[in-house]
């Protein structure tokens, strides 16, 4: 399952990143292999997604999102 799978509200712990690049740029914002995220909202037509890493907010567009492997906590 990757992000663009999750149910708005829904924590999950990150499995894997695909992409050297993609895993680069996502360990700069939290987002590495262990941390726990949760889905805030999905934009419209897609729009890029909202995540919740530790006490900050941030968006992803779906194609980086694509790369982040998750599973349920």
């Amino acid at each position: 399952m990757n992000i663009n799978n999750l149910d708005i509200g829904q924590k999950v712990k990150v499995l894997k990143i695909e992409g050297r690049g993609a895993e680069k740029r996502l360990f700069e914002i939290g987002i590495m292999e262990g941390a726990e995220l949760q889905l805030i909202t999905r934009h419209p037509f897609k729009g890029p997604l909202v995540i919740k890493v530790g006490n900050a907010n941030v968006a992803l567009g779906r194609s980086i999102a694509d790369k982040v492997k998750v599973e349920a906590v």
